[in-house]
């Protein structure tokens, strides 16, 4: 007689044991159902976390734009309340180098939007930032390895000038004026501000150039750049290319997966011609017939 691994099998007895987890032994509950083994887990709700510094990849809305004069230079930031301090952009700090602006090294831990923390080497200088007649002296911090990068008014900025923003109106105002608002974006001269570039996601990542030199780097870098919309992250599979797996002289797999591994299929069939020998179970085609569950002991063994 042939047995078939996948056939179903009638237990002969007429009483048959009361279904029990195997996991924690209620009655009336098989393991999959049983509500002691699969109740999730109570968990503690996170908490967000602010951004401590400008981030590589930081993007701002539009609307929190602002002009200004730093250092007699007259360009544009973004109001970021998600940077916990003032960060001088690419641009910026290029034209404040160009100016003789001082710098001094510090090292600061950087948290991106995504919660990855890192410790980088940066430069701090002080400079005079003027916004709408009203002057401070404000720290702000260079990343010397960030690339195409915002200059942010972080946190310290905004509670040192006291400014206020309105983001429903598009509009922000000095804590002791709230009867003056100024638009995001408003400029009342021809002068043309310092553009602030954006954002380039495609970039390489502190551990992804350690096995090149500089040269090489750079290479990779402007190729990477001048292909920008290939190598940005997101959008559909590409419909130029068409990925195949030569399997050589064998012809390709198409067979449903295992239901059970090797080992296993070996084990129940051993088992099932045990049962039918002392007829214990017979063969049967009946669509009510259980199909055969390996229950593991609780020893894990089977």
């Amino acid at each position: 007689m042939k047995i078939l691994p996948y056939g179903r099998y009638e237990l002969c007895q007429e009483d048959r044991p009361p279904v029990k987890c195997y996991g924690c032994g209620t009655s009336g509950f098989i393991r999959a159902k049983c509500p002691n083994c699969t109740a999730e887990p109570k968990t503690e709700s996170s908490r967000f976390e602010f951004l401590e510094a400008s981030s590589y990849f930081v993007t701002t809305a539009s609307v929190s734009t602002v002009y200004l004069r730093i250092n007699g230079i007259f360009g544009k930031a973004c109001s970021y309340t998600g940077s916990s301090h003032s960060i001088a952009g690419e641009t910026l700090y290029t034209l404040l180098k160009d100016e003789g602006a001082k710098f001094r090294n510090g090292t600061m831990c950087i948290s991106l939007a995504d919660g990855q923390r890192s410790t980088e080497d940066v430069l701090i200088t002080t400079v005079t930032l003027e916004i709408e007649g009203r002057k401070f002296d404000q720290e702000l911090i260079a990343l010397p390895k960030a690339k195409r990068n915002r200059t942010l008014l972080g946190i310290d900025f905004l509670k040192k000038s006291g400014i206020m923003l309105d983001l429903r109106n598009q509009q922000w105002f000095f804590a002791d004026m709230p009867q003056k608002q100024f638009a995001f974006g408003e400029h009342a001269n021809d002068q043309h501000p310092v553009d602030n570039l954006d954002v380039n996601l495609c970039t390489l990542r502190e551990e992804e150039d350690r096995c090149l030199n500089t040269t090489q780097k750079e290479k990779l870098v402007a190729v990477l750049k001048k292909y920008a919309s290939v190598f940005e992250p997101g959008g559909e599979p590409t419909p130029y290319i068409e990925h195949r797996v030569n399997t050589g002289d064998s012809p390709p797999v198409s067979i449903p997966p295992y239901r059970m591994s090797p080992v296993k299929k070996e084990l129940l069939n051993k088992e099932l011609d045990t049962l039918l020998e002392g007829h214990v179970i017979e063969e049967c085609e009946s669509p009510y017939a259980a199909p055969v569950v390996l229950v593991p002991k609780p020893d894990g063994k089977m």
